[in-house]
């Protein structure tokens, strides 16, 4: 996860690493993932500025045209639009891609839409980076989603929290204890 501010070079920091990555581990792409003016308006334009290979995946055809060693970027709505077919490519690559999710905390909200397909696509990659601004818009709970995407639920998320606390919406707070303490977090 980078957390930077805005302005401080995310996107070439995100560059950077799927360029490593390609070079020296071999992987087959990168995906670039965002919201439509973020892809639009950054990505599109950086990486036409620079000259790297890249494919913008804004209908179904483009898939066809993705070599490796390219630079691949999609909007969430057509991660969301195209699921299924994303998920198949990135099925037979063996997973080998570097996945980079720019502006990751759109994803804040575990059961829209846009979330359960980048997670469905993109959970078992074997690179990724989440660039974002501001992990966590409201509260904390925003951040599930990511941690879900980062660890695909690994068993090795341990919850060490004795206590959950719930804050009701007349603005009282309880306490319980943790029945998952010492075991993985669950999903």
């Amino acid at each position: 996860l980078l957390q930077w501010e805005q302005g401080s070079g995310k996107t070439l920091a995100a560059i950077a690493i799927g360029m490593y990555r390609m070079e020296q581990q071999g992987l087959h792409s990168t995906w670039a993932i965002s919201s439509a003016i973020s892809i639009r308006n950054n990505w599109d334009v950086i990486l036409k500025g620079t000259g790297f290979s890249y494919v913008f995946v804004e209908r179904l055809a483009d898939l066809q045209r993705i070599r490796p060693g390219d630079f691949v970027i999609l909007t969430l709505n057509k991660v969301s639009q195209y699921k299924k077919r994303i998920g198949r490519y990135i099925k037979q690559l063996g997973y080998k891609i570097q996945f980079i999710f720019d502006e990751s905390d759109n994803i804040s909200n575990p059961s829209s839409k846009q979330t359960l397909s980048v997670l469905s696509c993109f959970r078992r990659c074997k690179y990724k980076l989440l660039t974002t601004g501001t992990s966590t818009r409201n509260n904390i709970s925003e951040f599930a989603p990511q941690l879900e995407l980062l660890y695909n639920n690994s068993i090795n998320m341990i919850s060490w929290c004795p206590l959950i606390y719930h804050h009701d919406r007349d603005g009282t707070t309880t306490q319980e204890a943790n029945p998952w303490l010492g075991q993985p977090i669950p999903a």
